[in-house]
Formats: structure tokens, sequence, C-alpha cells
């Protein structure tokens, strides 16, 4: 762009890097880092993630038996350069100019929390040295340039890291690097977690609800003969494998094909029909909607644990606790925050057993309806009568289902073409040749065009983005897609987040993440033929403030990356300074006598609640609630009319014969007074119990 050329040829005439020379020492650098990452389990002293040669605190007197270094502001070489260089850096990322804006946060971060081996003086200052050949400089070879670069970088993408998770705020907040090289910069980070409302996504129910039965669809007049219309077997093996896979599949060395896939090829050879495919096909995407899509929306309400928490422990302790959850729960591998395409949970099981069964009507069945429900999807009136957080939910409601049925959409399309390894250059073209002459099994260019035109982008784009991540080598070649590929880019290039143009803040930001996140996939083409460009009104639902901190970090789980970097390096810090690394336990807070078998037995008890209330009219609920709760309400009642009035009388008798008896003293009586109401108390709760 002309502003950029400008800026570098300014920096070119000031005697500091050029612009094409700045991006070439960043790609290198960011390019050492990403190899660092891939390997977490490798020890190397430029490592950010968790190693064993962790460096200390800050504060810490460095010795020079020390492993690492420690960084201080009063040795940054070359600040002048480092500044025009951050300046140039922060540009290209406000204006879009890079393909991914969370992957330079993500180095960011990594030169933040980056280690460097213990060196000499002269080989700092030979290190150090402004040489002809700017490359050669060494602006990033120190760990305290590093550090002041990766700080004034974060200074000026502020707005863009204040819309990180509560977590990864406090964490940049708290870490002692920020706290000596910009003490500003740390209380602007503390004033923003205050304000960020993005949390861990809640987890679903692992229980498994089977799809109810519908009349409309399920009965004799829908099938082609008796024959045809008893395929409950299959639903029964299916279940079975459903069942036998979430049991299984976590163990070491446990293989889907080996394991079942003979009973899954013998469920797809009972389809015998069309009108069985067909049938089997709508049960499937049933299935699949009801335990992939993500926490069940009709579950019964449940009071928030923290309620309860809060008055136990309090805040602080509460705020311990949270944090411990998240140690013990959250993975310690680091995968940078470009993970290639994955199915997560329950969406691993429905991919295998459509890669197992390997049937051909089946697949083409589920191409079509997928296709259909998509289609629908996209044209979902979002706004409506109501208030508009109705109109949010509406909105984070079709938008989870359209990724979920693009994804699996893009899968089977690409499915017979996808390979391990990239074919050869004849092979390719040959493929090319072949598949451009097909219709594609969606129209992308002209759902694009459409979506921009009517202000549906923010509905479109993140569900679109699922569909092509599924491509294969040859996908992004292919005329249709690769002309859709040049249009991504050009509406990236245009959803700057620093501009306003009416298109909400967080609207834009989880647009630009998905689509940088596709530019990163190893299938897309480093440069795509820029499509054609159209009017871009944003307007209608563009404009209005539908997506939240936690829809964006449900559609873009890797922006958690920032979190693990930072907690490694907390941890790794910790671990050093102490000496060794600290495990924790943890322990039940169920009372010691309670039988083991017994809470397990409460659990598939509420489990088996809700499989039948999930296939009952919601009325059957709300009335067993209600009755449940009168006759509760009329029980507590009763006890506190019997036992606990019965308690308090004698107690008080007690307290009055123990005050008038000769040398009574206060503890003395309040411990008599309490063991002889704690013998009574005790047979309290089977008297309640009868």
């Amino acid at each position: 762009p002309p502003g950029a050329e400008a800026l570098g040829g300014a920096l070119v005439a000031g005697g500091a890097l050029s612009l094409q020379e700045e991006r070439v020492l960043l790609r290198e650098e960011k390019n050492k880092r990403a190899q660092v990452v891939s390997s977490p389990l490798k020890l190397s002293v430029d490592s950010a993630t968790p190693t064993k040669s962790v460096m200390p605190r800050m504060g810490s007197k460095v010795t020079p038996d020390a492993l690492v270094v420690c960084p201080d502001p009063s040795k940054v070489t070359m600040m002048a350069e480092l500044d025009l260089l951050a300046e140039v850096y922060c540009t290209c990322i406000s204006e879009n100019l890079v393909p991914n804006i969370f992957l330079e946060l993500f180095f960011m971060v990594q030169l933040l929390t980056s280690r460097s081996a213990a060196t000499t003086e002269e080989e700092e200052q030979s290190v150090c040295v402004v040489k002809p050949d700017m490359l050669e400089s060494g602006f990033l070879r120190q760990v305290h340039n590093c550090v002041y670069f990766a700080v004034r970088v974060l200074e000026n993408q502020f707005q863009l890291v204040t819309h990180l998770d509560r977590v990864t705020l406090r964490l940049l907040a708290e870490n002692e690097r920020v706290t000596c090289f910009s003490p500003s910069l740390r209380e602007r980070l503390s004033k923003a977690q205050g304000t960020s409302p993005a949390t861990l996504s809640p987890s679903a129910s692992t229980f498994i609800y089977s799809v109810p039965f519908q009349p409309a669809t399920d009965n004799r007049s829908n099938f082609s003969s008796d024959r045809a219309f008893h395929i409950i077997p299959c639903l029964d093996i299916f279940y079975e494998v459903l069942r036998e896979w979430e049991d299984f599949h976590k163990e070491p060395g446990w293989n889907f094909e080996a394991a079942l896939g003979g009973r899954v090829r013998a469920m797809v050879s009972q389809l015998n029909s069309a009108g069985n495919h067909s049938h089997f096909a709508r049960l499937f995407l049933k299935q699949l909607v009801q335990m992939c899509k993500g926490p069940r929306s009709n579950a019964p309400p449940v009071d928030p644990p923290d309620a309860d928490l809060l008055g136990l422990l309090g805040a602080d302790s509460l705020g311990r606790l949270k944090r411990l959850e998240e140690r013990l729960s959250q993975p310690h591998c680091i995968v940078g925050p470009c993970p290639p395409p994955s199915f997560p949970g329950h969406q691993e099981f429905f991919r295998d057993v459509l890669q197992t069964a390997s049937c051909c009507q089946l697949n083409q069945h589920l191409k079509d309806r997928l296709c259909q429900q998509l289609l629908q999807l996209d044209e979902v009136s979002i706004l409506g009568p109501g208030a508009a957080s109705d109109e949010k939910q509406r909105f984070s409601s079709v938008l989870l289902l359209a990724r979920l049925l693009a994804k699996f959409l893009g899968f089977l399309s690409f499915l017979p073409y996808q390979s391990p390894e990239r074919p050869p250059r004849e092979l390719q073209e040959a493929a090319l040749a072949l598949r451009s002459k097909s219709a594609p099994v969606l129209d992308v260019c002209g759902l694009l065009r459409r979506c921009v035109g009517r202000g549906r982008a923010v509905l479109t784009l993140p569900w679109m983005v699922e569909f092509l991540s599924m491509m294969d080598f040859t996908g992004p070649l292919l005329p249709c897609y690769r002309s859709a590929l040049g249009s991504l880019l050009l509406l990236y290039r245009g959803l700057v987040l620093g501009r306003g143009g009416g298109v909400c803040y967080l609207n834009k930001l989880l647009m630009v993440a998905a689509l940088g996140w596709l530019f990163q996939v190893s299938t897309a083409p480093h440069t795509a033929r820029l499509g054609p460009s159209w009017p871009r009104p944003w307007a209608l639902l563009d404009c209005l403030p539908l997506v939240d901190q936690q829809l964006l970090y449900v559609c873009c789980p890797f922006l958690g990356e920032f979190r693990k970097i930072l907690a490694a390096f907390v941890s790794g810090s910790a671990a050093k300074s102490s000496g060794i690394l600290r495990k924790i336990t943890p322990t039940s807070a169920e009372p010691r006598d309670a039988p083991i078998a017994n809470r397990s037995q409460q659990k598939l008890q509420v489990d088996l609640e809700q499989a039948f209330f999930h296939n009952q009219p919601p009325s059957l609920r709300r009335t067993v609630e209600f009755v449940a709760e009168r006759v509760g309400s009329n029980c507590v009642k009763h006890m506190k009319a019997t036992l606990v009035s019965e308690l308090v009388q004698r107690g008080e008798e007690l307290l009055r014969a123990g005050l008038l008896s000769p040398g009574a003293s206060g503890p003395k009586l309040h411990e008599a007074i309490g063991a002889q109401l704690s013998d009574r108390g005790m047979e309290a709760p089977a008297r309640a119990t009868r």
C-alpha cells in the first residue's frame, strides 16, 4: 500500500531497515520460533515453551553459572532502530498486511517470554552492532531487545489485546517483564482485566441422548416396503458402536477400524434402498447436531457453582480455586495459534464412522441434506421483534450449527481426493484438468457476493471458512475455489480493525480471526488471485453487536494458546525459583464414609432422568419439578416445626439450667451443651428420612 511504502522509504532515508528487509527479518525470526513451538519437549534456551531450564524471577541476581539471562531495560541496544521497526510492524498488523494478525500477536508473546543463554559483555557488544547489512545487525538476538520490542508492539496493539480473555490479561499484567519494561502497560492491562467477560465455554453433557421418534417422518408411509421400514437393527448397532467408542477410544493403542470397522460396515450394508439411506442420513445428522453443536440449550437450569463457593470460601479463595481448576483441566501442550483442522470431541466419532463405512450412497444423501440445511440457515432471519439478547442467542445458535454442518459438508466433498502428502506436479495438473469440469457442491463465490451485498458476512464467512478448511491439496487451485480465496483476501484487507465503517468491532474481529486461520492452513496457497471486488455496504447483521467474547472463543478456540504460553512461562519461573516442580494432588470434598458406588449410582440416576425427560413433552418436566418443589417445601416446614424446634427448645433448657448452676463458665458450658445437642442431632437425620 502507498502508506506502507512511504513509511518504508522514510525508514530507509533515516538509515534504518527497509520494509522488505524488516519483513524478511521478522519472518526468519518467526519461523525459528514456530519450529520451537512445534516440538515443545525439546530443550532449547530460545524456547518459549516450558522446559526444565527456565529463567529465574525478575529481580533475582544472575550468577555466572546461570543458564539464562534476566531481561534488563538498561541493556537494550539499538533502541531507536527497534522503535522504528516496531512502528512499521504495527502498521502492517493494523492494516491487515499480514496473513494472520493473531499469529503476529502470538509471536510477540513468544518474544516476551523468550529465554537466552548467558553471555559475556564482549559477546553482547559484538552481536548488537548496526552493520551495513541491516539483516545481519542482530536486532532481536538479545533477550533484552526481544522483550523491549514485544512490549512496544503490545502497547501499540492494546485494543486488540484487550479482547483476549481475563486469564490471559491477568497473566500479562502479572508478567514481571511487562512490569519492568512498561509499568503503564501493566496498569492498563489490570484495568482491562476487570472489563473482559470472556471465559471458558461450558462443557457439554457426555450422556448419549437418542433421537426421539417423529411420527411425521418415521411412520410406515415414509418407506417403500415393510422390509425397508424395519431399520431398527441399524440404529441399535449405531448406538452400540457409539457407546463402545466412548468407553475405549482414549485408551492407548485403541484403533477405530480394528475395533469397530466390521460392525460399521455391517450396519451400512443393511441399508438396502435409497429410502433407507435417506432416512438413516437424516437420523445421523440429527444425532450429530444433538451431540456436537455445543452445550445443550434444553437442559434444566442449574445454579452456577460460584454462588455457593463464594459464600463458603470467600472471593480470594474462590479465585485461587478457579486458577487451580484451570491448571488441572487445561492441557499443557502448546500447538500455536494456527492448529490444523480437527474434529474435537464427538465429532471425531462421526468422522470415523463416515471414513470407515465408505458408502457412496450414504455420503451423497448426507451431502444433499447438508447443502439444503446450510442454505436454509444462511437465509434465516436473525432480526425479530424480541429483545437484543434474543437476537444474539439466535445468531449464536444459527452460527454454531452452520459451522458444524459446513465442516462435515467440506469433509465429505473433499474426502475422495484427500492424501497425506502433496501429489507430484504432473498428477496435480491432471487432477486439476479433470475436476475443473465438474460443478462444485456449493457456489462459494455466489454465496460470498450475496452475503456481503446483504450485510450478512458475519454469519456466512465463519461457516464458509470451516468448509474451505477441509480442502485437499488440489482444491485451492480449482477456478471456483481459487477465485473465492481471492475474494476472501480482498474482504480480509478491507476489515481493518482500527477503522469504523459501521461494523461492530467484535463482529469484525471474528471474521478477521477466522479468515486469518484459513490463510495459514497448509493446503491454502500462499498467493491467491484476487477475485472481483463488489460494493460493501456493511449493513444489517454486520452492524449489530451480535458477537461477544464468549462466541469469539467458541469459534476461535486457538485464542486460548496465548494463555497456555504465558502460564507455561509462569510455571517454569516458579519451578526454577523453588528448585523443584511442585505437583498438585486434587482431593475430594465428599464425606470420607460416602461409598463410591452410591455416588456413581446417583450420577447414573441423573443421566437416566435426563434421558427420560428428553423424549417427553416439556410440560411433564415442569409438572414434576412443581410437585417436587412443593413436597420438598412442606418437608422442610415440617422439620423446622418438629425436629429443629425440639433441638432449640432443649438447648434453651440446658442453657438456663447451666446458668443457674454455681460455678458455670462460658466456654465449658457451651461445650457441654453442644455435646448433648450433638448426640440428639445425630438422630434427627434418621427421623427426617422416615
